[in-house]
């Protein structure tokens, strides 16, 4: 066995475009993370029950639909800073604002540690 020619190497590193659940997935999983963090600040006395329901509510609202039945593609297209205004306003509640360098974390409205 020989090591792979630089060729090889290259062919290797080359991206693969994905769809499907098992790619939405991750990406959800942040999304849920960053709203039910801010859940906590917002609403520190609200069950944890409450919170993840609220959490829930605010990615469907939010969503971005595709136009598809549900089972094929669910809600929608997650849309982080949205379900975060949704989940502020069911509060009545300002989204915190930031300052980042990244225009991504920024648009999220999460105030970093």
């Amino acid at each position: 066995m020989s090591w792979p020619s630089a060729a090889e190497r290259l062919q290797a590193l080359r991206y693969v475009r994905m769809s499907g659940t098992s790619m939405a997935t991750p990406h959800v999983t942040g999304v849920c993370a960053l709203l039910v963090e801010a859940s906590r600040s917002m609403s520190p006395a609200e069950s944890r029950i409450a919170r993840a329901r609220a959490v829930r509510r605010a990615l469907t609202q939010s969503a971005d639909d595709l136009g598809l039945a549900a089972d094929v593609a669910g809600a929608g297209v997650v849309d982080a800073a949205k379900a975060l205004r949704t989940l502020a306003s069911r509060r009545s509640l300002a989204v915190p604002t930031m300052s980042s360098s990244s225009p991504a974390i920024a648009r999220s409205g999460i105030e970093p540690k």
